[in-house]
């Protein structure tokens, strides 16, 4: 009997050890995957030129949606939906300057956090705030009672703009999700992680860029529409 004792003690302690081990050593796993979430690539935000580009098409924009004026207005698309319009196309305008990006634009460097936290922007707000919402009836005109010859012979087109940002979210969390690993912090993955940073930033903006580049051509109709051209 005391055999039998003494055996089962010595597996007992056999599996203490085990589970302090394992303990132990995803303690270590967690303290490096710490590490390269902080880790931080040099990128001075606000003077990279697919920002300025940016910039300048949210300013194209809001002169392209100043020119409406409801009581001067006597184009062939009814004067309440024209102001509908504009009001979705002023609100995408707000969306594009208030995502994520003027958080960190003034900043010199940028983590993994700040380039998950730039694409989370641009799915929850850009995609579906203004894309998908705010400028939905771009591809659904029929429903919206909209009756333009230009934008009905550009559904196609329209819908597959549409698609490819969708599909580009999709892409994008595929490649936040294999560029997150845990690691032994060496020089090299240090390299790696910020290589991972700089290359994030702009697959992720130049979502940014195409998404604008679809507020910009809308704008460009209503203003054509507004100015009779």
């Amino acid at each position: 009997m005391g055999y039998i004792k003494r055996y089962l003690n010595i597996i007992s302690y056999l599996l203490l050890g085990i589970v302090f081990s394992c303990s132990s050593f995803y303690l270590f796993i967690n303290v490096f995957h710490f590490l390269e979430l902080n880790q931080s690539h040099l990128i001075v935000v606000a003077d990279q030129d697919i920002v300025l580009d940016y910039d300048q098409k949210i300013h194209t924009i809001k002169s392209n949606i100043e020119v409406f004026n409801r009581d001067y207005y006597h184009g062939e698309i009814d004067s309440t939906a024209m102001l509908k319009i504009q009001q979705g196309l002023q609100q995408c305008v707000s969306i594009l300057n208030s995502t994520y990006l003027e958080k960190v634009r003034d900043q010199s460097a940028l983590t993994i956090v700040d380039i998950y936290m730039l694409h989370n922007s641009f799915k929850n707000e850009i995609l579906s705030d203004c894309i998908l919402g705010e400028l939905y009836w771009a591809i659904s005109l029929k429903e919206n009672s909209i009756v333009s010859s230009y934008l009905e012979n550009n559904q196609m087109m329209l819908q597959l703009y549409v698609d490819s940002l969708k599909n580009k979210t999709l892409y994008l969390e595929k490649d936040l999700l294999n560029n997150s690993s845990y690691f032994f912090q060496t020089n090299i993955m240090d390299s790696e992680v910020k290589n991972n940073i700089r290359d994030g930033f702009f697959e992720i903006f130049n979502a940014y860029n195409q998404a604008c580049s679809y507020v910009e051509f809308l704008s460009e109709w209503f203003s054509r529409e507004v100015r009779a051209v």
